[in-house]
């Protein structure tokens, strides 16, 4: 399991507090042979039979050590658990 960000548990509770159920801490995501790890895994539903989904990855780049690598693996995260997500 990776490591949790500093900011993680705060994200969760807003992220509760805004009427989504946490329905995984940490998400897994089958990709291949393998699978992939994400922060959070949410749900919400917005009308009678409809349920959003969302999976969220907390980061956290401060200010005053701002480093491009920790950039740079955030944004290939994002694509691709966007990319395997709606393949699914």
């Amino acid at each position: 399991m990776a490591r949790k960000d500093f900011y993680h548990d705060t994200v969760k509770r807003a992220i509760e507090r805004d009427g989504w159920t946490i329905t995984h801490d940490p998400l897994t995501i089958p990709f291949g042979i393998t699978q992939l790890e994400c922060n959070l895994g949410a749900e919400k539903i917005i009308a009678q039979r409809a349920t959003v989904k969302i999976a969220v990855e907390v980061k956290n780049f401060r200010q005053d050590n701002i480093n491009t690598n920790e950039l740079k693996v955030s944004m290939a995260q994002y694509f691709l658990y966007t990319r395997v997500m709606h393949n699914e």
